[in-house]
């Protein structure tokens, strides 16, 4: 499959899925030329995603062999026109391997086709920012902006299909239940109802739903976990190069914990949310909406008793998390882990300076601190904590007293009630899963997003745009201006540092 995004013009973006057919191949030729019709400069990015199994099929198809012969007759074609109007061409292969045997023969191999320059990258936006400087643009302007949201997007297919199939496997897992319902009416109807084979065909469909539930489930977990994971790897890979470009005054007012922080513990907390928050929260609410319009179907009175537990349980954890200051928490977990990083790599210099009782205190104080918070947090939600998970465990402590009453009263029939018993046993579960994984994971992603964001959100190390070739081996300060944030440290200063020569600087 190819995929042409020429929005962003000069900048055009090209991804190669496999080899292509010849019919897609044809239309990228014919963008080509509409491009090259423009007379204007442009540079092309190609991404190659499963770039090593098409290079396999190429070597083998007689179809992709033909393929490429008719691309080579185009290009040599078209030779003259991409040398004079295409400024770059970038590829990005998804595979670490081609990246190192395409990287020293690219440059050659492109320059020989097509006339222009070219580069390999292990990264679209490295391409992209490269892309740019040779149309003479800005970078930054140009490309797509880094994001937390931009990395993620990047998963959208597969964490989709996570939540497809977690879908899925809710909905079979409601089946046994209903099932039982269906053998509940036969066993307390009339015996001449009473039919052994049709029993047995309701067990297998039952032993059916639940092979097919945990497929669905094993299926969805496997596939939120690998889009996890590469969201981690991503995200760690971008902000490393983030923070590369950052000026040094971005991390005079940090310490080393807070920076491994953000590269380590925020972007693992995303683990447990991106992995378990799309399956469990589908779960959590296809469960309730399907079970309840069937529930509903059946008897109005005692679903208002199902949902009544689960409702209670949802007010004391409301007011278990009104009482729990997040925000607070992580700030306070990031100066704990700033000042346990800064007294162990300090710890020579603090032997050397007898300073051991200061820093020791520094460290006692936090850890004291935290431990002050999680006392008064767990006094605080100890009760409301046992009252809900009581509630949570089972809709049945609802359920059964108003069944037996409505069936004493001759109001409810017997298979309606052992429905209502059995649904009521793991009704809620779902919806604690939901509270638990989904409230606690969408958190973690929401508090550690900010501050992943608030990493590339910084401005680069400016950088001028009208690079000039050194002249001489002086060196030269003119108005050099400096400060960190909104505090000015160095205001007009102009010196030569000459050749040949030694230049203190002191300050």
């Amino acid at each position: 499959m190819v995929t042409i995004d020429d929005s962003r013009w000069p900048l055009v973006l090209a991804r190669f899925q496999g080899t292509g057919t010849p019919t897609e191949m044809n239309q990228f030729y014919t963008k080509f030329e509409a491009w090259l019709a423009k007379q204007e400069k442009f540079a092309l990015v190609i991404q190659r995603n499963d770039a090593e199994a098409a290079e396999e099929s190429g070597k083998r198809s007689p179809e992709a062999k033909q393929m490429r012969k008719e691309g080579m007759a185009w290009t040599k074609a078209h030779k003259p026109q991409i040398s004079q109007y295409c400024a770059g061409v970038a590829m990005v292969p998804d595979s670490a391997k081609l990246v190192r045997l395409w990287a020293p023969m690219v440059a050659t191999v492109t320059r020989s086709m097509y006339g222009c320059p070219g580069k390999v990258f292990d990264s679209t936006d490295e391409a992209e920012g490269w892309a740019a400087k040779k149309l003479g643009l800005s970078a930054s302007a140009n490309a797509a902006p880094m994001s937390f949201k931009h990395v993620v997007l990047k998963q959208q297919v597969m964490l989709g299909l996570s939540g497809l199939l977690a879908a899925v496997g809710a909905a079979l897992g409601l089946v046994p239940y209903y099932l039982i319902y269906l053998v509940s009416l036969r066993l307390f109807g009339p015996v001449d109802n009473f039919d052994s084979q049709y029993i047995w065909q309701l067990a297998w469909l039952a032993v059916g739903a639940v092979v097919g539930k945990g497929v669905c489930n094993g299926l969805s977990t496997h596939l939120s976990h690998i889009a996890a994971y590469t969201i981690l790897y991503d995200l760690r890979i971008e902000l490393a190069r983030k923070l590369g470009n950052l000026p040094l005054g971005y991390f005079t007012n940090r310490t080393t914990g807070e920076v491994k922080k953000i590269i380590h513990e925020d972007v693992e907390q995303l683990e447990q949310g991106l992995a378990h928050l799309i399956p469990d929260v589908v779960a959590g609410v296809t469960v309730p909406l399907l079970a309840g319009l069937l529930l509903l179907l059946v008897d109005w009175r005692m679903t208002l008793a199902t949902l009544a537990s689960a409702a209670i349980a949802v007010g004391f954890f409301g007011f278990m998390m009104t009482r729990f200051d997040m925000s607070a928490y992580n700030a306070l977990l990031a100066r704990m882990n700033g000042v346990i990083i800064q007294y162990i790599n300090g710890m020579k210099v603090i032997k050397a300076f007898t300073r051991t009782d200061f820093s020791f205190a520094q460290l006692q104080d936090v850890v004291e601190e935290m431990r002050q918070v999680y006392v008064r947090t767990t006094r605080i939600t100890a009760l409301p904590m046992a009252m809900m998970l009581t509630l949570m465990r089972s809709a049945a402590i609802t359920v059964v007293p108003v069944g037996i009453a409505l069936y004493l009263a001759d109001s409810l029939s017997m298979p309606t009630f052992v429905l209502f018993v059995v649904m009521g046993i793991g009704f809620n579960r779902p919806i604690m899963a939901v509270l638990f994984h989904g409230l606690t994971g969408f958190y973690q992603i929401n508090s550690a997003s900010k501050r992943i964001t608030e990493v590339f959100s910084q401005p680069d190390l400016a950088e001028s745009e009208n690079l000039k070739q050194p002249q001489g081996n002086n060196i030269s300060f003119q108005d050099v201006a400096f400060s960190y944030g909104d505090t000015q440290v160095l205001n007009n200063i102009s010196f030569t540092a000459a050749a040949g020569s030694v230049t203190a600087l002191v300050g």
